[in-house]
């Protein structure tokens, strides 16, 4: 698969996510039977923010994963796994030097675009509805 489609099929998996959640408030906020305009923008307003946040706040971890901060957690669970599992404890102990190598070679790098782009504009989105719902 090529890298545009790659980036392609995260930006779809993301805004997919994005739009189940706001779906979800939507359904879950509309339910008590409003069909007055300014109940639904409100919905409509409230479903777009959280989603729209949940998918801004999930490219901010992923950023602050891939710089490097939760790297000392991981090795320490990759630490105590292999000291706790028989078989396992015999073998030389990976330094953390080689176990962030092996991690920086393993993952991908800038897969927080993905979820960053389509929170931002589904928070536009809430936005311009919080807007409205003030004008009318």
């Amino acid at each position: 698969m090529s890298g545009g489609k790659k980036s392609a099929v995260g930006f779809v998996i993301a805004s997919v996510i994005g739009l189940a959640i706001a779906a979800a408030v939507l359904i879950s906020r509309l339910s008590g039977g409003e069909t007055m305009t300014l109940a639904v923008i409100r919905c409509l307003s409230d479903a777009f923010t959280v989603s729209g946040l949940v998918l801004l706040f999930s490219a901010g971890l992923i950023a602050i994963s891939d710089a490097g901060a939760f790297r000392g957690l991981g090795y320490s669970a990759h630490y105590l796994f292999d000291r706790l599992v028989p078989g396992r404890a015999s073998r030389r102990p990976e330094t953390y030097a080689d176990y962030v190598q092996r991690k920086n070679e393993k993952e991908p790098a800038g897969i927080w675009i993905y979820p960053l782009i389509p929170g931002g504009v589904l928070f536009v989105l809430a936005i311009i509805f919080l807007i409205l719902y003030h004008s009318v």
